[in-house]
């Protein structure tokens, strides 16, 4: 799906702010920056704010001088359908994507003609008469949007980019696991958990409205502090030590332990199959 550029740097633009990255040839961080955004600009992965978006970006770019304008855009999890489908071995190019298109419908109830996907082979073991292929799909509205902003912005998109399979290369690449392996990334909005196969394929991704943001606010109702006083408390205290932030922490929680755990007995099913 996505794949190295010579030239080009990465884009993660969230609710709260935007993260330019830039790597070197030799794969080693060349330019970093990050910049504030202000509420109401984007909202739950969407863009409500063109205008100050553009902006935004604009000053992001001028601030790090990147001479390239080409971009490898993230797109937030919470926005993309991923589904991994069964299908016959020995499909390929386009058989497999009229394969994957007939049956995605079955099992993603998206209007085919409001949505952009890809999909790609993960595995297709010698025993087996089928072959895994992971299908991911997002809205038009969101790439389109997102599409128009980076013109104005004076930027080219050439690849957008899930999360979590950036996640996997960039934490995965240096592992030889000899089993499945979870990533779970607490946000400030959200958290997303991904669980990858032993052969660091991209198996099962979900997200959880559940993060960052949802414990300092919890910490802010209990004890009777403002945010900052709050978002302080959260760090500094944390899961380390007994007291009540601890207490706390752990009840908010839960609703990500459940889903980790409902994560693995899906992923669990999938590879029984």
């Amino acid at each position: 799906m996505a794949r190295f550029l010579k030239t080009g740097f990465g884009l993660d633009v969230s609710d709260f702010s935007i993260e330019l990255l830039e790597l070197s040839s030799k794969v080693k961080v060349k330019t970093f920056s990050r910049i504030i955004l202000e509420p109401g600009i984007v909202e739950n992965g969407l863009i409500l704010d063109k205008r100050k978006l553009t902006k935004s970006l604009k000053e992001l770019v001028a601030k790090t001088k990147t001479k390239t304008s080409q971009v490898v855009l993230s797109l937030p999890e919470s926005k993309v359908f991923i589904h991994v489908f069964k299908i016959p071995k020995g499909l390929k190019g386009t058989t497999l994507k009229d394969a994957i298109a007939f049956e995605a419908p079955k099992v993603i109830p998206l209007n085919q003609e409001e949505i952009y996907w890809d999909c790609q082979t993960i595995s297709a073991p010698a025993k087996s008469a089928q072959q895994s292929v992971l299908y991911v799909a997002v809205f038009k509205n969101i790439i389109d949007t997102y599409i128009e902003v980076l013109g104005l912005a004076g930027l080219r998109p050439v690849v957008f980019e899930i999360e979590s399979l950036a996640l996997g290369r960039s934490l995965l690449s240096e592992l030889k696991p000899t089993n499945s392996l979870m990533i779970v990334d607490l946000g400030a909005r959200t958290t997303n958990i991904s669980i990858f196969d032993k052969n660091k394929q991209l198996r099962w991704s979900s997200t959880i409205a559940v993060a960052g943001n949802h414990f300092t606010q919890a910490i802010v109702e209990k004890l009777k502090k403002t945010p900052e006083q709050a978002e302080k408390l959260k760090r500094d205290k944390g899961l380390a030590e007994k007291s009540t932030v601890k207490l706390i922490l752990e009840k908010e929680l839960q609703p990500v332990i459940e889903e980790i755990k409902r994560s693995e007995e899906h992923t669990s099913e999938l590879q029984s199959h």
